[in-house]
């Protein structure tokens, strides 16, 4: 009987090892201390503690070219964009207003971004189409106090500017409530993003990315468990119906720049935004008729909030199984019950 319990036990231990062997990541939110000054009076010194959420300024803005002169599913999908760091949201429900990073007051922070994908859907009634993005990257740099952000201006958004902090798009993954902001978004969801072709109109994306550069230790995580520290992005932009948004060789270059350093593709390589009208469908070229962009490259505003988390091993409450290792522990379970009801009958 000990050999048949012992045979049991082994079976189980495998489809035990077999629920870790395969075992996916989550991000849980998490709290999170932020380097950087509260400039509302009076003046707090850094860090701020318990932050929940990050704001950013309502003049934050995104250009997208479509790598195709109209568009359309199956498309490459290059975009690249700027937005100011505002507030910190702590528990208490306080919006700190940033400067920083650290005690100083003389420098404020802007994040740059690029993400590159593929149209995966399109509406053409309602003028909607959906990206699925596989590459890209933030950048969080401290610049000039005295720097005033103008979006039409890219050439000027980071004159001065020091590297604070580097993130890289993640794979899709869920993002469940931890011990920070109680959301829950699901893998399948995850870097995709919508955007409407007609001026006006809003669409939103979803956005994970983790951090693989922090020199001043800039958002630190104090709540979850060891891992990677993550930032959650849930955008929602409105397109502007701007033929040219007046954006110059030193712009054009300035964005170049910023997708080169976070997108290693040879889409990228030759230039995001390499010429500005009448150029090749692969230069940002926006053109509207009646309102809605012909060549599916568009400027919009955007609004954002980053969500601090961390990396986990397994999904929440449902170990992962490998299929190899579980067919193999049900086999061996198999048997073993069979061996135990032939010895039964046997008797």
């Amino acid at each position: 009987m000990t050999r048949k319990v012992l045979f049991l036990l082994g079976a189980l231990a495998v489809l035990a090892s077999a629920t870790q062997a395969d075992a996916q990541e989550f991000v849980s939110t998490q709290l999170a201390t932020v380097n950087a000054n509260n400039v509302i009076g009076p003046t707090q010194p850094a860090p701020i503690t318990n932050v929940q959420q990050i704001g950013f300024s309502n003049l934050s803005t995104i250009y997208t070219n479509t790598l195709t002169p109209a568009g359309g599913v199956g498309s490459g999908v290059v975009s690249v964009g700027a937005a100011p760091l505002t507030s910190a949201q702590s528990t208490a429900g306080a919006f700190n207003a940033l400067a920083g990073p650290g005690n100083s007051t003389a420098t404020t922070l802007i994040g740059v971004f690029a993400v590159q994908g593929t149209v995966i859907a399109q509406n053409l009634a309602t003028n909607v189409f959906t990206a699925n993005f596989t590459q890209g990257g933030v950048q969080i740099f401290a610049v000039p106090s005295t720097n005033t952000f103008n979006p039409n201006d890219p050439a000027s958004w980071l004159n001065g500017a020091t590297l604070v902090s580097q993130y890289t798009l993640k794979p899709p993954e869920a993002v469940v409530p931890g011990a920070g902001l109680p959301i829950t978004f699901g893998a399948d969801t995850m870097n995709q993003s919508s955007a409407n072709s007609t001026a006006g109109q809003q669409a939103q994306g979803r956005f994970l990315f983790r951090e693989t550069l922090d020199p001043t230790g800039f958002i630190n995580n104090t709540t979850g468990p060891a891992g990677a520290e993550t930032l959650f992005f849930d955008p929602n932009q409105t397109t502007l119906g701007n033929t040219s948004a007046g954006l110059d060789a030193a712009d054009l270059t300035a964005l170049n720049t910023i997708a080169l350093g976070l997108i290693a593709t040879p889409q990228v390589a030759s230039g995001f935004a390499t010429g500005f009208g009448a150029g090749p469908g692969t230069n940002y070229n926006p053109v509207f008729v009646g309102g809605v962009t012909t060549t599916a490259d568009f400027q919009a505003t955007l609004g954002i909030r980053g969500v601090p988390g961390v990396e986990q091993a397994g999904v929440p409450g449902i170990p992962e199984m490998d299929p190899g290792s579980m067919a193999a522990g049900l086999a061996l379970l198999a048997s073993g019950f069979a061996m135990v009801n032939g010895r039964r009958r046997r008797k």
